[in-house]
């Protein structure tokens, strides 16, 4: 599990009010009990990606590419097919060469290029004043307004928007640096320099906050200030703030922005003299359009590992993924929540050689279910795919999402486990039932014979893979251990307390849903619902 939110997210699982799922009607469908052979199996798999040899698993070190070819080894071993590197536009071949999908995360982003044009009016921008930035996304557009320094308070009562001030839908325009003096130095840091209040990434927050779709940044006019570093500063801002479009104009390109969109004609130096004063949001004219080219470099390699099983008939091109992650902290030198350990290995048994062991074990399942189809069956295709990155922000995920086999709307589920390998008292937490149209149905009579007590989340965890795939549009079903142990995040996640027999139960259970979610008829469609309802009662 991603360690930005652990401790918040470990007190709150432990916090729910949880009550079993049951099912008033009996399934078709009983879960074999555990046998000796698929125990060992699991354990198996757990005892080699949570080897000491291994290092923890972090991404871009030789131990983790030793981990991701033992995956790819028993994926091809139970029968996967290549997922990546061809069109598969069928499943069934089509050029697919490689089980990896490479990709680096922590990428430096640079805007390269931007433009900002403005319907209904003309705009004439000096040639060099404008400069995108990589702090948001590549486009957007929407009317303008004002807003002064975009900044909501300062010192000695000063007040630059109001509580109610809202920017729904509208490109916030807003000077760079904080209120200015007499010399264009900083009202309220005498010392030199500029206080909190105008950093890049407090500003675009608020304005985010208050529901901006933009933002046009502009250098106020006789700022003592290096405006080439700052304008430099602004394009190489390689963390991504917010989820729209920041451009930066210096003094005289929002001369000639102001000069063209405000009816009252002011001049750039006495709107500034308005905005150092205190609260300046009027309203601008026409509808402004950014484009901003990013480009990446650096960063760290990983690869996430998928095999397919292909569908087949007119359901083919349809996919239920099963998915976990495959890294975890190395030596601890981040995410650990083990105290002067740094330098340790944190191996990462549960968390989530767990759950890695798990989709192996699925993907086998499934393969061994497809050869009995008749073959004019339909049936959709299944991914089993092992996450890279995952601790360090969710990377893979969010790659794979940006870049999947097929468009993302035609992906039917995407089933996540992450830490099912310390299972107590039988129970098991299940997020995600709510997210799609049919999943209930689906998922509570196989539960309830699963030997299992399936615990619903008063809301989906959001701290795993499969965030990245709900925010996608795509219905998810998440599982993890509840409540959570001490050992999360630390050295002592090691195999010898991994609890193999209820993780086959969670195998067994979470096959047949894959199985029968890739084989019905009916689509399951994407409810935007996180909240769980009262689970159905029975006997």
């Amino acid at each position: 599990m991603t360690s930005r939110f652990a401790l918040a997210l470990a007190a709150a699982v432990l916090a729910l009010p949880l009550s079993p799922l049951r099912a008033q009607d009996a399934p078709t469908w009983k879960a074999p009990e555990p046998s000796e052979e698929e125990i060992a199996t699991f354990r198996r798999h757990v005892e080699f990606l949570a080897d000491p040899f291994l290092k923890g698993r972090w991404p871009g070190t030789p131990e983790m590419a030793m981990a991701r070819d033992y995956i790819e080894f028993h994926m091809r071993a139970v029968g996967l097919q290549p997922a990546f590197g061809g069109t598969n536009a069928n499943y069934v071949g089509d050029g697919a060469t490689t089980f990896r999908q490479d990709f680096h995360f922590n990428q430096k982003r640079t805007a390269t290029s931007a433009s900002l044009s403005v319907a209904g009016g003309e705009i004439a921008l000096p040639e060099g004043s404008l400069r995108g930035s990589a702090a948001g996304a590549e486009e957007g557009s929407g009317e303008m307004v004002f807003v002064g320094y975009g900044i909501p308070s300062g010192t000695d009562d000063w007040v630059g928007l109001a509580d109610d001030d809202s920017f729904d839908g509208k490109i916030a325009v807003a000077f760079l640096f904080e209120p200015l003096d007499a010399e264009g130095r900083s009202q309220w840091k005498k010392d030199g320099g500029w206080s909190n209040r105008s950093s890049l990434r407090r500003r675009l927050r608020e304005l985010s906050r208050r529901g901006a779709a933009g933002a046009i940044l502009i250098v106020p006019p006789g700022v003592d200030a290096d405006v080439k570093e700052t304008m430099d500063e602004l394009a190489t801002f390689s963390a991504r703030i917010v989820r729209f479009p920041v451009v930066a104009l210096d003094a005289k390109g929002g001369a000639a922005l102001l000069a063209a969109t405000h009816d009252k004609g002011d001049s750039l130096e006495a709107i500034r003299a308005r905005a150092d004063a205190g609260r300046c949001v009027f309203p601008l004219n026409g509808v402004a359009e950014m484009k901003i080219e990013i480009g990446l470099s650096g960063g760290d390699p990983a690869s996430n590992v998928g095999g397919i099983i292909p569908g087949r008939g007119k359901l083919a091109k349809e996919l239920v993924v099963v998915g976990a992650h495959i890294d975890h902290l190395g030596l601890g030198y981040r995410g650990s929540r083990a105290r002067n350990r740094a330098g340790e290995i944190h191996p990462g048994a549960d968390d989530n050689a767990s759950g890695t062991a798990a989709i192996i074990m699925i993907g086998r399942r499934i393969v061994d279910y497809y050869k009995t189809l008749p073959p004019d069956a339909d049936a959709r295709s299944v991914l089993i795919l092992g996450l890279d990155a995952e601790e360090q922000g969710l990377h893979g995920a969010a790659y794979y999402t940006r870049n999947p086999l097929v468009p993302i709307e035609d992906h039917q589920l995407m089933i996540n486990f992450d830490m099912i390998g310390r299972i107590t008292d039988h129970q098991i937490r299940v997020d995600g039932m709510q997210s799609g149209t049919g999943l209930i149905e689906l998922c509570q009579p196989l539960f309830a014979e699963s030997g299992l007590k399936a615990l619903p989340g008063d809301s989906i965890m959001m701290a795993s893979d499969h965030a990245r795939f709900f925010a996608a549009g795509v219905p998810i079903l998440f599982s993890i251990i509840t409540p959570f142990h001490d050992d999360y995040h630390t050295p002592e996640d090691t195999v010898q307390k991994i609890n193999s027999v209820d993780a086959v139960r969670v195998v067994e259970v979470y096959a047949e849903i894959a199985r029968r979610a890739a084989t019905m008829p009916e689509d399951i469609t994407f409810t935007n619902e996180s909240k769980m309802p009262k689970p159905a009662q029975g006997n």
